[in-house]
């Protein structure tokens, strides 16, 4: 009987303390949408503030060129007179990978020295395109910056077209020297009427084998040096003023958010020294 009664107790339910804070981490779209509507002249005036400086900038800003130079490697002979095979000087790859090592900081060291006036030399990027003997060199930079560019991309191209010059000239001048000794051994077989017609033909063809592979040798060339490009290629207009507006909303949604917070904050604490 005394635990019936013991069950049936009701026992009384503790309250919470008035300055308890329960958490509420349930979000409402509408309270939201509330919050965003009530404080919609904040998130306009700062969308508007984005973008009038990105528009500024984008108009204000000086527009930048690409500018593109090409360097063409040169051939020379391998192998032997009667079965001769042109090649690279040296491998592309290998040349671009020089340039990127050490040549571009001392181009640029030495295209500045060039100038009467205190500059900022642009980047030059070194890039080969596939398939293709050639070197790649690309700046940006404001079109008053063309002669900049334009000492840049030589001094740059002009340190491979140097070396590899020096390497070739020794072969070349071999070449040179070995079709002056066979032109004139055909001279002497021509006048000669004892010398045959078989060996007249045999040296004949050695002197034009000479002469093609001369004339197929190609030296190290620049074939375009800083050609601009039409358009500007920065800055971006439409993107900057796409960028400012997105960055608009979202400082004009995250003051949004804090006024409310400051507000509700504000409230919360008047009211507790009103009921106290």
């Amino acid at each position: 009987m005394t635990t019936s009664k013991q069950n049936n107790t009701q026992q009384p339910t503790p309250q919470p303390d008035a300055c308890q804070w329960v958490p509420d981490d349930e979000i409402s779209l509408i309270d939201v949408w509330l919050l965003l509507t009530r404080r919609r002249i904040m998130i306009g005036l700062i969308l508007v503030i984005c973008l009038l400086a990105g528009g500024g900038y984008a108009l204000l800003a000086e527009p930048k060129y690409e500018y593109k130079s090409l360097l063409e490697i040169g051939q020379t002979p391998l192998g032997t007179l009667n079965e001769p095979e042109m090649a690279d000087i040296e491998n592309p790859a290998t040349v671009e990978a020089k340039l990127n090592s050490s040549g571009i900081s001392r181009a640029r060291q030495m295209a500045t020295d060039t100038l009467d006036r205190p500059s900022t030399t642009p980047e030059a990027n070194i890039s080969r395109p596939k398939g293709t003997g050639l070197i790649l060199v690309t700046s940006t930079a404001p079109s008053a910056d063309y002669t900049l560019v334009q000492n840049l991309h030589e001094t740059l191209l002009n340190q491979v077209v140097d070396e590899h010059a020096a390497l070739t000239g020794a072969t070349l001048a071999r070449y040179q020297a070995q079709l002056a000794v066979e032109q004139n051994r055909l001279e002497q077989y021509i006048k000669d009427p004892q010398t045959s017609a078989y060996i007249r033909d045999m040296q004949r063809q050695k002197v034009d084998q000479l002469v093609a592979l001369i004339e197929n040798m190609r030296p190290t060339r620049i074939i375009q040096i800083a050609a601009q490009s039409e358009k500007p290629t920065s800055p971006g207009k439409a993107a900057i003023l796409a960028l400012s507006g997105l960055l608009g909303l979202m400082v004009g949604v995250f003051m949004a958010f804090l006024a409310e917070f400051l507000a509700n904050a504000r409230r919360e604490l008047l009211s507790r020294e009103t009921e106290s």
